[in-house]
C-alpha cells in the first residue's frame, strides 16, 4: 500500500466491535465484569432495528452494527439485567427533571467561567 513493504494488516469489523466491547472493558480494567457475554457477568445488551432504511438489506451482522448503525436504530437496551430501553423508548427516565437538571448543570458551568450564552453566534 502506497509503496509500503510491510503495511498494517487492515482491520476488519469484528476487530473494531472487538475493540468497543471486550477492549474497551480491558482498557477500564472491568474484564472481569463485562465485555463478553458469560455467565458470572454484568451483560450490558443492545438490541439494535435493522429493518430501518439505513441498516436494511443486512447482509452481514456485524459490519451492519459497525459501519452503518447509530443511535436511532437501538430498540432495546438492558443494563445488568434491567430493561432500560425498550421498543426505541427510555424506561424510568423523568424527562422534566433531568432536562431541569441538564439546564442547572450548563448555567452553574458557564457562571464558573464566566461565558455568555449566545445560542445564536456562530
Amino acid at each position: 500500500m502506497n509503496g509500503d513493504a510491510n503495511p498494517p494488516k487492515l482491520v476488519n469489523v469484528r476487530e473494531v466491535l472487538e475493540c468497543a466491547t471486550v477492549n474497551g472493558a480491558a482498557c477500564a480494567g472491568l474484564t472481569a465484569r463485562c465485555g463478553t457475554l458469560t455467565p458470572g457477568k454484568e451483560a450490558d445488551i443492545v438490541m439494535i432495528r435493522t429493518d430501518d432504511i439505513n441498516l436494511y438489506p443486512s447482509n452481514n451482522a456485524i459490519g451492519t452494527v459497525v459501519a452503518a448503525a447509530d443511535i436511532k436504530n437501538i430498540d432495546s437496551v438492558i443494563i445488568s439485567g434491567v430493561i432500560r430501553k425498550s421498543g426505541g423508548k427510555m424506561i424510568g427516565v423523568n424527562w422534566p427533571r433531568l432536562r431541569q437538571q441538564i439546564d442547572e448543570s450548563r448555567s452553574y458551568l458557564f457562571e464558573k467561567a464566566a461565558y455568555k450564552l449566545d445560542i445564536f453566534s456562530a
